[in-house]
C-alpha cells in the first residue's frame, strides 16, 4: 500500500516560545486517510521535510501490516 498523498496544516496562532501545532494528513492508495498529530514544530523547523519523511515510514509501515495480513491470511 502506498501514501498518494499527504498534507498539513499549522495553528495560526504560535505558542509563546514561537512554536506551532501541526497536523499531517496521509492518504493511501485505498483512499484511507491516516492522521499524525497534532505535533509542536519549533520555529524554523521545515514541516515539509518531516511530513515527506513520515509518508514514506508510514507507507512502510502499511505494506508490513498489508504482507502480514495477506501471510497470516487476514
Amino acid at each position: 500500500m502506498s501514501i498518494v498523498s499527504s498534507t498539513y496544516t499549522q495553528d495560526a496562532h504560535t505558542q509563546a516560545n514561537g512554536e506551532r501545532y501541526v497536523v499531517e494528513y496521509h492518504t493511501d492508495s485505498e483512499s484511507r486517510v491516516h492522521q499524525v498529530g497534532p505535533w509542536l514544530a519549533p520555529v524554523g523547523f521545515d514541516v515539509a521535510a518531516r511530513v515527506a519523511e513520515r509518508a514514506v515510514a508510514l507507507a512502510e509501515q502499511l505494506a508490513e501490516a498489508e504482507a502480514e495480513g495477506i501471510i497470516n491470511g487476514a
